[in-house]
């Protein structure tokens, strides 16, 4: 299990049967019981990842077991997800920007006259050109056959 552990986070080894920490990055916490704490039984497994509450205060975590230890690596929730607003902003600006470059890249070949052509086959007010195949303007009727 890999992790990337920030400052306010922590990394804890667990016995599986007793729930006493044996190893944490704070000291303090090695030898207390980890239900103590606040974190609950249903955390006790291999493979948790979710929220739970440690010391009154919300954290993110994930365990793995090995051997007779079960590895957490917890973050608080407002270190974890706390510049979500933020990191959507910044990318909601880049889209846009992309967009913007896309339009004008895309436009960068029409000119007037093609544009305009365009307008008139869409159902604009000048005549539209004759269509290829058949030489006949486009929106005029067909004409009816007799059998």
């Amino acid at each position: 299990m890999q992790s990337v552990i920030t400052s306010e986070g922590m990394a804890l080894a667990v016995d599986k049967d007793s729930g006493v920490i044996m190893q944490a990055s704070d000291e303090d916490l090695m030898g207390k019981n980890i239900l103590d704490l606040g974190i609950d039984e249903g955390s006790l497994r291999d493979g948790f990842t979710d929220f739970f509450m440690f010391n009154g205060e919300k954290w993110y975590g994930c365990s793995q077991a090995r051997g007779e230890l079960i590895y957490y690596s917890a973050e608080p929730e407002a270190v974890m997800f706390g510049n979500l607003w933020e990191n959507g902003l910044i990318r909601a600006l880049i889209f846009l920007a992309a967009y913007i470059l896309l339009a004008f890249a895309a436009l960068a070949g029409y000119t007037e006259e093609a544009v305009d052509a365009m307008g008139a086959r869409c159902g604009g007010s000048e005549p539209a050109p004759p269509c290829p195949r058949s030489g006949r303007r486009q929106n005029t009727p067909v004409p009816a056959r007799s059998v």
